[in-house]
């Protein structure tokens, strides 16, 4: 029975490893693809919308943005492609509260477009800004995945109180996306 258990425990190992290393090279593949989508859909990557400051201090009128349904972090965030846009990035604190009140409008909890998918333990925002180094630093539930503790949550949730939680990824959450274009 104990030599059972060993086994179904190795498998489950294995199969873990298989689907991380798969789900990054899926990103890997988005990634490039939405970099050729920006670049063929905006005809000015310059122009993608993704801070107070580059739309001059106002807030964003909801034409230029919207919210995926409630979807696993992968599909929520190829929903915004699909649709030219792309995850909203906060890049100051009135960013990162008004993207905090449109994902939490009508549910507990949205996504954040922030995963540490690509390299375990290193945040990583969708724009490929580091979160160490970016301009924004959540209060976290749980800080031992940035220590690289916990192998199964890649992607961030964050709550009405704007606190972050590293999540399963296959969790249903809405994402605020902006659309390609000028305000």
């Amino acid at each position: 029975m104990q030599n059972l258990q060993n086994e179904m425990e190795e498998l489950r190992k294995d199969m873990n490893e298989t689907e991380c290393s798969l789900s990054i090279r899926i990103i890997e593949m988005e990634n490039s693809i939405f970099k050729l989508i920006e670049k063929s859909g905006s005809g000015n990557e310059s122009q993608t919308i993704s801070s107070a400051e580059s739309r001059g201090g106002e807030k964003i009128s909801n034409r230029n943005s919207f919210l995926t349904p409630s979807l696993p972090y992968r599909q929520a965030r190829m929903h915004c492609h699909n649709l030219s846009g792309t995850p909203f990035v906060p890049k100051t604190k009135d960013d990162f509260f008004y993207l905090v009140e449109e994902v939490t409008k009508e549910e507990e909890y949205g996504w954040l477009p922030l995963t540490d998918i690509l390299n375990e333990g290193i945040g990583e925002w969708d724009d490929g800004t580091s979160y160490a180094e970016g301009p924004i630093h959540l209060q976290f539930a749980d800080i031992d995945e940035l220590n690289g503790n916990t192998f199964d949550r890649d992607c961030v949730d964050v709550n009405k109180g704007a606190t972050g939680d590293w999540y399963i990824c296959s969790y249903p959450r809405k994402m605020l996306c902006f659309t390609y274009g000028q305000a």
